[in-house]
């Protein structure tokens, strides 16, 4: 239970810095963008390779952030649902099971204790619930949960690299053209070299979206995997997890 909890704590951190980072490289993109417009004002934005390259790059921007968002929020309720829900919930059952009650036809405030057949029987119950939801045992759902869940795990690390990736070709790009820009011999150099330069960033550029669109793609079609496998289980504890991942109905028309 602990090595799940802190996995679930450890991909939820690290979206969480990519989110920080995402904030940071969008204000800094916005003002790189007035920066070029107070300096050339007549200008329109460039040959059509580079404003392709800067769309694409711009929508996969807005893209990975809210698709970090919707991460973010998937194991946040993940956890919590985990936490709360399955974990607390089984625990608080097992102690009404087992705590002291009062017995029928006595006075206020005896207490009759449980026999421990009784008591195996709770723990049982217990332990099977948390060993179904968090290690995929038992006939219920959680096996197919935590198959899913596990590919899930898989794509959103696979997003933060991809992001990292295109932050960081990102700014090495600003950096060459920040230092072509500023190089007074760049505008002597023949035109094919500067059109082959251009290119490489272009293409570079291109494959980093591309590469993070794919992974945004491959995660919202896993929530919805998961979410068919858990709303079509009737006797999981996690069927109710649906809820909590659909609380805006984002997945519904897909689930």
């Amino acid at each position: 239970v602990s090595q799940f909890m802190i996995r679930l704590k450890r991909v939820e951190h690290k979206l969480q810095s990519i989110w920080r980072r995402q904030m940071t490289e969008a204000r800094s993109y916005l003002r790189s963008e007035e920066l070029q417009r107070r300096k050339a004002p007549g200008a329109d934005g460039g040959d059509l390779g580079t404003r392709g390259s800067e769309d694409s790059m711009r929508l996969a921007m807005r893209q990975s952030a809210i698709a970090c968002s919707e991460m973010i929020q998937f194991f946040h309720q993940v956890q919590r649902y985990i936490s709360l829900n399955v974990i607390e919930g089984a625990w608080g059952e097992f102690l009404e099971t087992t705590g002291p009650a009062e017995a029928a036809g006595t006075k206020t405030g005896e207490t009759r204790e449980i026999d421990i057949d009784k008591w195996n029987e709770a723990h049982s119950k217990y332990i099977g619930v948390i060993h179904e939801v968090v290690c995929g045992g038992g006939s219920g759902g959680g096996l197919g949960f935590q198959r899913n869940l596990a590919g899930i795990f898989d794509t959103a690390f696979q997003f933060i690299n991809a992001v990292k990736e295109m932050y960081s070709e990102r700014t090495l790009s600003s950096r060459r053209g920040a230092s072509s820009s500023s190089s007074p011999s760049l505008s002597d150099r023949p035109q094919q070299y500067r059109n082959t330069l251009a290119g490489g960033t272009i293409s570079s550029a291109s494959k980093h979206a591309s590469s993070v669109s794919a992974v945004v793609a491959r995660f919202k079609e896993q929530v919805r995997t998961i979410m068919r496998v858990l709303s079509h289980n009737t006797a999981s504890d996690l069927q109710f997890l649906v809820v909590t991942i659909d609380f805006n109905g984002s997945y519904t028309e897909a689930v």
